[in-house]
């Protein structure tokens, strides 16, 4: 939608929800919040955002500039409160309307059974249109619309029939977390092929966005206007060491991609590699180096994801204790390195190997 109408609409949601009789105002992010609000609000500039409570439910309300050099390239974007994620996206118009089509991607083959059951819901219809009120104090039915929406969506993505007694209740549960888990499952691969330049690296790098991302294919980050902001995503990825690309070649070794040995002559205790596997008398000694694919395995075992409270060790990080010595047994140390600014090494640890796994548990750690 152009930035007339992304005005309009924030106007007219400030000044309506004040005075509705149906829903109410939660919260309004300050703008140093709204870029961490969500990776797609990092960077753009958000008109207003609301979060607004109604009909049971709490939903988001953002009107982003996707493109703040465009005056044409304004959406409202709905989130849900809690978890935050996107809902859908509303950057249309058709008249006086907002339209919206419900348009699913997803790679699991029912994709027509989810229009239809949409459609069966929508009046047989997979548009929705909301009509962008005169003025505020006609911003109930806009809002509920919206609200409507966001129902539907998750009805027909996520809601089954309401089973009608305890065993089909049972039976349904049973096959529902079968499904999960067998979405979860699911085979991601894909092999893209066709003469060079046909877009090949372009469709892969989307690719590995969308699945670390858990985009629909339809998101405004995968279409054609995208790609700066695209590329941008993906390079973020890399450098988290969530994305590794690789080019398999004649020379592209076992070695190389899951574990192998490699020659070296360097001290290991500064090298940071494994332990070492073998060594001759010629002055080298063959160390133990993962590879890529087994260094990815790694992080994600590691990785806490979702849970931030997890007391396992981050083991990507480096650690470092320093200290000036002991309290109340290494004074004149302690007041030696403050005054000369310097710090004395007197070693960590014994001779305990810290890298072995069981150390992930704090309280091994503490036992020593």
């Amino acid at each position: 939608m152009d930035k007339k109408l992304a005005k309009k609409i924030t106007k007219l949601i400030s000044r309506g929800i004040e005075h509705s009789n149906t829903f109410r105002l939660i919260k309004k992010m300050r703008r140093d919040e709204i870029n961490d609000f969500h990776q797609w609000t990092r960077g753009k500039d958000a008109l207003s955002n609301f979060l607004i409570e109604g009909k049971g439910e709490q939903l988001w309300l953002l009107v982003i500039a996707w493109n703040p050099g465009m005056s044409d390239n304004y959406y409202l974007v709905i989130y849900s409160s809690r978890p935050i994620k996107v809902l859908f996206e509303i950057h249309k118009e058709k008249g006086n309307s907002l339209r919206w089509i419900y348009a699913p991607a997803k790679q699991d083959g029912k994709n027509e059974q989810r229009k239809q059951r949409f459609k069966d819901l929508n009046h047989g219809s997979e548009e929705v249109l909301i009509p962008v009120p005169k003025d505020h104090e006609n911003i109930d039915d806009f809002i509920s619309k919206i609200f409507r929406l966001a129902t539907l969506r998750r009805q027909v993505e996520g809601a089954e029939k309401e089973p009608e007694t305890l065993t089909e209740k049972i039976q349904t549960e049973g096959q529902n977390t079968a499904m999960r888990n067998i979405e979860k499952l699911a085979p991601t691969n894909l092999i893209l092929f066709g003469p060079p330049g046909t877009g090949k690296t372009y469709r892969t790098i989307a690719e590995a966005v969308r699945l670390c991302d858990g985009l629909e294919e339809d998101h405004r980050l995968l279409s054609a206007g995208a790609r700066d902001d695209l590329i941008k995503r993906y390079r973020k990825l890399t450098d988290d060491k969530r994305i590794e690309f690789v080019t398999f070649h004649q020379s592209f070794s076992y070695e190389e991609f899951v574990e192998g040995l490699r020659p070296t002559t360097s001290d290991l205790s500064e090298d940071g590699e494994d332990q070492i596997s073998a060594s001759v008398s010629s002055g080298f000694m063959l160390v133990s180096h993962d590879g890529v694919f087994k260094a990815i395995c790694e992080r994600a075992r590691l990785d806490t994801g979702e849970q931030p409270d997890s007391k396992r060790m981050n083991r990507s990080r480096k650690i470092f204790k320093v200290s000036l010595g002991k309290k109340g047994q290494d004074e004149r140390l302690i007041r030696d390195c403050l005054e000369h600014n310097y710090i004395h090494h007197q070693g960590f640890g014994d001779n305990v190997d810290w890298s072995d796994s069981r150390f992930t548990d704090p309280e091994e750690i503490r036992a020593k």
